[in-house]
């Protein structure tokens, strides 16, 4: 508000996260004479791409509803039907659990099992419990749907209880792949990683020479 009132400025950048895009949002229609836009907001969530809010928004992320459409795409094509998502309690991972769900959809199936955690949760804490509740689903495969150190922890706990199941994250998760900031704290630590995680890309590539956005 101070921004807009006092500064007067005509956009907006920087801004990261579900909840945080989404209540600026609602300022933005209301000074929506004033033309301010919001540029490149890091976030894959619907409500700046569709009305009332869409056209004061540029993305340049991909949506969530894309980003898991992708992952589940390529699950279904090697006939991995069974999918469980495991996701954060907030705007961003009931975006993404939606974005499951509408891709399931497509393929005639439903989401099999799901598990929460609560938006804070560190790599050293146990995700156990979460473990258990999807492995009663008999899973094929989890998308993972949060902050990367939480879904690192998942996959770490994930790997002896479900030794079959292939694991994926979506971006900004990304650290639950073997590749991860996270990896050498478990094998400093004598904990199991994943052997298999794919994670999305939402944004161009940076080196690529195409001129299409």
């Amino acid at each position: 508000m101070k921004l807009m009132l006092d500064d007067q400025v005509f956009l907006l950048f920087g801004y990261v996260g579900t909840p945080t895009v989404t209540r600026v949002l609602p300022i933005l229609k209301k000074f929506q004479d004033q033309n301010i836009l919001l540029f490149f907001p890091f976030t894959g969530a619907q409500p700046q791409r569709e009305p009332p809010y869409g056209t004061f928004a540029f993305n340049l992320r991909a949506s969530y509803r894309q980003e898991t459409a992708g992952l589940v795409d390529n699950f279904v094509r090697i006939n991995r039907r069974r999918i469980a998502v495991f996701y954060q309690a907030d705007a961003y991972g009931r975006s993404g659990w939606a974005g499951v769900r509408s891709a399931l959809k497509k393929h005639g199936e439903q989401i099999v099992g799901e598990a929460t955690y609560r938006r804070g949760e560190r790599f050293t804490g146990t995700m156990r419990k979460q473990v258990e509740i999807l492995k009663e689903a008999k899973p094929e495969a989890v998308i993972c749907i949060g902050a990367y150190a939480a879904c690192a922890a998942f996959a770490r706990d994930a790997v002896d209880p479900l030794p079959t199941c292939r694991l994926s994250a979506a971006k900004i998760s990304s650290s639950c792949s073997p590749k991860g900031a996270t990896t050498a704290s478990a094998i400093r630590n004598g904990w199991s990683t994943p052997k298999w995680c794919p994670v999305t890309r939402t944004r161009p590539y940076p080196q690529s020479k195409s001129t299409a956005t």
